[in-house]
């Protein structure tokens, strides 16, 4: 148990004052469970005042060079700044420990990618109306970050970086991207892009950009946006086959870098292919994953064609997509952790 203590120098986030804020400075704050681990932190389950929420603890300062210092300070900054519903929620920050930061944050059940793997053992394929849910949530997300005075590029988007859970208002599940600890603001001087805010070979290889493995990749700010648009056609790759990216098409893992770097894309199963309900996003996939950075939509023209989707296939509401008893169930079970329930 660590306790914030009164001299501590925590503090909440000041963007989230019209919601429930936790006062780090009095309050003890207890580790759980391990949930992940990336290259400057561990990202623990955490108890405050019996709220449960995610708690980042960064490595101690003493191991960490001065630009991963100011990379950690940036992250926490850039967090603090971020509201919208598709967002991970960043509740405040600690300095009590001279040698440690924590980052307090939104706690979910599971990722969409954990969701996605349960439907797919259970043989739940998606149909157009969860496919559009889905991904026009991650579109309004994305198309924050890219519309922000400094606009914001993720680097790392995939469904394992999405979190889901219910809204608590019905059973419709909620999207939220989090992990920005490779993302990075796009600054602008003098009229132009400051290319070297965001330059660099990050995120993860079935979702990485070709353009990305170039060595002299210096793209204007448009450009490093089309890199996320590249990754968001992956993950709507996710949606339509809930599966990742070339897993299917036998690539060996050592040779992924030099795969995608050629510009293969990841094939389609052909029950999709050939689906005119799932068209639009068969298109819009295609069109997001296009070899010329230049020709992808923007995530603000990728929203007016979800629109347009929507209205020419005369949308259902969206409390009418889980029909199934089977779909209850695998929603209850991702909100529960437990997928067993629904396998008996």
């Amino acid at each position: 148990e660590r306790n914030g203590g009164s001299g501590s120098s925590a503090r909440t986030a000041h963007a989230f004052s019209n919601v429930h804020t936790i006062n780090f400075e009095t309050d003890h704050v207890t580790l759980h469970e391990k949930l992940g681990q990336g290259g400057t932190a561990r990202v623990y389950r955490a108890t405050v005042r019996g709220f449960s929420v995610a708690c980042k603890v960064f490595f101690s300062s003493e191991y960490m060079s001065d630009l991963e210092l100011d990379l950690v300070r940036s992250e926490i900054v850039m967090m603090e700044s971020l509201y919208h519903p598709n967002i991970v929620n960043t509740l405040g920050h600690d300095f009590a420990e001279v040698s440690q930061t924590l980052l307090y944050m939104e706690l979910f059940p599971q990722t969409l990618r954990d969701f996605l793997d349960e439907a797919r053992e259970l043989g739940l394929f998606f149909d157009s109306v969860m496919v559009h849910n889905f991904a026009q949530q991650v579109a309004s997300g994305l198309n924050y970050l890219h519309t922000l005075v400094v606009p914001i590029v993720h680097r790392d988007l995939k469904a394992e970086n999405i979190f889901i859970a219910k809204d608590g208002l019905g059973r419709e599940p909620v999207l939220k991207i989090g992990d920005f600890g490779e993302s990075q603001r796009l600054l602008k001087r003098a009229g132009t892009d400051d290319p070297a805010a965001a330059r660099g070979n990050v995120g993860t290889p079935e979702f990485m950009a070709p353009e990305l493995f170039s060595r002299s990749f210096k793209a204007s700010l448009s450009g490093h946006q089309k890199v996320d648009v590249w990754a968001y056609g992956m993950v709507l790759f996710e949606l339509l086959t809930l599966d990742i990216p070339y897993r299917s098409d036998g690539v060996d893992p050592f040779d992924m870098l030099d795969h995608v770097k050629r510009g293969n894309r990841p094939a389609l199963p052909e029950r999709i292919e050939v689906s005119t309900e799932l068209a639009p996003y068969v298109k819009l996939h295609r069109q997001c994953i296009h070899l010329r950075p230049e020709v992808r939509p923007s995530m603000s023209e990728i929203l007016k064609r979800l629109g347009k989707a929507a209205s020419t296939q005369n949308r259902r509401d969206y409390r009418r997509i889980v029909r199934s008893e089977l779909t209850h169930a695998l929603l209850d079970a991702v909100a529960n952790n437990d997928v067993r329930e629904v396998r008996r």
